[in-house]
């Protein structure tokens, strides 16, 4: 047991140590120039206000421009931050936060002269570093089509009689940053995002962080809502109708307390008025309606009788605070909400701080107290012995978080949802995932599931992998986000390959690699499966297209008296019934994102599932068909040709390569060896040099273990290979 607090005591004083560092860090940035200067005050930016065009135009002209780009940060809650500096010398000019109500509407009028202003000012005191007091020949400005797009109409529309244009880049345009050397704005933005990303409260707030399970439970919606926002969709009207239909299907679900589903579909119509330009009164309406509904929804759950863990419970009163808050201190609230909508934005605001005091004051009971919730409260007591006097088993029962459970002591359960649900595996097997808030018997019918340690709750695959991956980006030990039972995060390393095990059509996929080791195979699983968070489906997805892509490289590059038009064709022909059937399975799980009540569910899962086992035969048909094709045709090659898989992006947008190449080729590259990517001869491109080619040498560039090489009398293909550290 002294070993064990020994082990704990050494861990709190590890995370010091580094918090020390960064501290040091920013210090030695802020000597330097390198750090952005704090926010003025909005009195001082009032004042500055009036005068901004004019001590803009004052200023003396530099020949450099600035950068600037509305980015959201990759990490919950997902805030959209706005990134300013100068591409040429690699300095940040500024870096603007938007306050909770402006997070709602970022590309709003209001929101562009909040940029704008702090931007100006900015630039008023001078360069960072040398303090030189000078504006730029050019603002550039991302060209999204979007949200990025409009403010540099704003900005030119500001500027207008000033001699600084305002210009429109793409992420692959590239810019001069030093003598011999250019970047994209894309890898330039990036840089800067993560390099503040590791400064503590910089980006977000510190104490956003600091809840592992809070986390993982923001990243769900947050995901969805981030998908929604690189849609195309970007009409005002169109979004405005969006949101309206989510918040009228958020209303069904309250009436009939499924409180769980109406939250999702609150988040999702304020994830599209999130995108909404040109805002007026009715959208504001909208916007205030929504997220009362959504605070009455966190007080509903904080009420139910499911959710028993108080900081739990803190989570919701919590939210339920932030949704209020944002909406009445908003600068449109008093003009567009009814004042009914504003009585009960402060009742329920009201009603939440009280619980979420009374919930504070409850984490101090000691034993023999009774909780908040009038139940004696075994799982949240403080230690009031000392620790030399106290067992390790007492600390772990008075307070989970402080103590970690081996891994090895516990038996690792992964089942279906509809298994977890009809055998009662978990205690909140009938409520379903408490991060994600899928039910069991609904959403997650056919998903797999994970009971943690605590032996009494379950998360879906998905969430354990999510809680995972924060846990050790906190550097802390995963929790379970019902009871806080703090757990070793080995327990969730032995997931990938009980999933393995469970599911035939993934093993049965498993054993078609080619030219493999057993174990080379199943470590080529284990590592797709990290990749897509112990989403099966996702892998089976990935494990087909690669061996979808061997056969096809057999194919093309067998000889033969047919002709690359011929063999297209064919392989055409034989693709047909897979692409209408990928089509399908695609517009079915857009619809299943879209539904929330139990039944339609279940439904939309049986078809979901029928549709996946005929894609699977489809696919195995057509690679029999082409396959066997390619032996009529001609030889099957050398094996260093004919075995190498081939993945073809040609078409594919930089961005979609990337994704693909990292989803599907890194975590197998190591067992395979060598993949051929086709990435086209760039004849219709700029400059007659393919992008995709260039960009997949830049990604290449970024893991020391691989390499690459041209394939002879073929300039729109390269040979990418894994380096071992031998050499090989």
């Amino acid at each position: 047991s002294g070993d064990r607090v020994f082990q704990v005591l050494c861990e709190i004083l590890l995370q010091a140590s580094e918090y020390r560092e960064k501290q040091m860090q920013i210090v030695k940035m802020q000597e330097k120039g390198k750090l952005p200067r704090g926010d003025p005050s909005d009195a001082v930016i009032q004042s500055f206000k009036p005068k901004a065009i004019e001590i803009f135009q004052s200023l003396p002209k530099k020949d450099d421009a600035i950068h600037i780009e509305f980015k959201q940060v990759p990490r919950p809650p997902f805030p959209m931050v706005v990134i300013s500096y100068i591409p040429s010398t690699r300095k940040v000019v500024k870096i603007v936060r938007l306050g909770e109500s402006l997070q709602l509407t970022p590309f709003s009028m209001e929101a562009f002269q909040h940029v704008w202003l702090r931007i100006a000012f900015d630039i008023h005191l001078g360069r960072l570093g040398t303090n030189e007091r000078c504006r730029p020949k050019a603002f550039t400005v991302l060209d999204d089509g979007h949200g990025n797009k409009a403010f540099a109409t704003y900005l030119r529309e500001q500027l207008r009689g000033c001699d600084t244009e305002v210009r429109l880049v793409t992420q692959a345009d590239t810019v001069k940053t030093g003598r011999r050397t250019r970047s994209t704005y894309s890898d330039l933005s990036q840089e800067m995002m993560e390099l503040f990303l590791e400064i503590p409260g910089f980006m977000i707030d510190a104490e956003s962080s600091d809840d592992v399970v809070a986390r993982a439970q923001e990243d769900y919606v947050d995901r969805i809502i981030s998908r929604l926002e690189s849609e195309n969709e970007s009409d005002d009207d169109a979004l405005h109708s969006q949101a309206e239909q989510m918040k009228q299907r958020g209303n069904e679900y309250f009436q009939s307390q499924d409180f769980n589903s109406a939250v999702r579909c609150y988040s999702l119509a304020l994830g599209h008025m999130r995108r909404i330009i040109k805002h007026n009164q009715t959208t504001y309406k909208l916007l205030g309606t929504t997220l009362s509904n959504r605070a009455a929804c966190f007080l509903g759950l904080l009420d139910g009788q499911q959710v028993h863990s108080i900081e739990f419970r803190k989570v919701y009163a919590r939210n339920a605070i932030n949704d209020c808050t944002t909406a009445l201190e908003s600068t449109w609230a008093s003009s567009a909400l009814p004042s009914g909508i504003i009585g009960k934005l402060r009742f329920r605001r009201d009603k939440a701080t009280a619980s979420y005091d009374s919930l504070s004051n409850g984490d101090f009971l000691v034993a023999g107290a009774l909780s908040s919730n009038g139940h004696e409260d075994d799982g949240n007591r403080e230690i009031t012995q000392p620790i030399a006097e106290t067992s390790v088993e007492e600390i772990q029962q008075a307070n989970p978080k402080k103590v970690t459970l081996p891994s090895d002591t516990v038996d690792l359960l992964v089942e279906c949802g509809e298994v977890l649900f009809e055998s009662h595996l978990a205690k909140n097997a009938k409520d379903g995932c408490p991060i994600c808030l899928r039910e069991f018997n609904g959403e997650l019918l056919r998903s797999y599931s994970t009971v943690l340690p605590c032996g009494e709750h379950a998360l879906c695959a998905n969430c354990t992998c999510t809680l995972k991956v924060e846990a050790d980006k906190a550097k802390q030990c995963p929790q379970c986000p019902l009871c806080r039972y703090s757990f070793d995060g080995d327990f969730i390393e032995g997931v990938p390959s009980v999933l393995i095990e469970k599911d035939q059509e993934l093993a049965s996929l498993i054993l078609q690699l080619p030219d493999m080791e057993h174990d080379e195979k199943i470590a080529v699983a284990e590592r797709l499966l990290w990749t897509h968070r112990f989403e099966v489906s996702a892998v089976v997805d990935a494990l087909e297209a690669l061996l979808d892509g061997r056969v096809s490289g057999l194919f093309f590059r067998s000889d033969g008296d047919l002709t690359h038009e011929q063999k297209d064709g064919i392989y055409r022909k034989a693709r047909q019934p897979v692409l209408k059937l990928e089509e399908e399975l695609k517009q079915l799980l857009e619809e299943q994102r879209l539904i929330f009540d139990s039944k339609s569910l279940s439904k939309i899962c049986s078809h979901i599932r029928k549709v996946r086992k005929e894609l699977a035969a489809a696919r195995e048909k057509a690679r029999e068909e082409v396959y066997s094709r390619c032996n009529t045709v001609g030889a099957m090659g050398a094996e260093t040709e004919g075995g190498t898989i081939t993945v073809d992006y040609h078409g594919l947008h930089v961005s979609e390569m990337r994704m693909k190449f990292k989803d599907h080729i890194l975590s197998i590259l190591p067992a395979v060896g060598k993949v051929t990517v086709i990435t086209g001869r760039g004849r219709h491109s700029v400059g007659k040099e393919s992008k995709l080619k260039k960009a997949l040498f830049k990604l290449i560039g970024e893991y020391e273990n691989l390499y690459w090489q041209k394939i002879e009398g073929n300039d729109g293909a390269v040979l990418v290979f894994w380096r071992t550290k031998n050499g090989n």
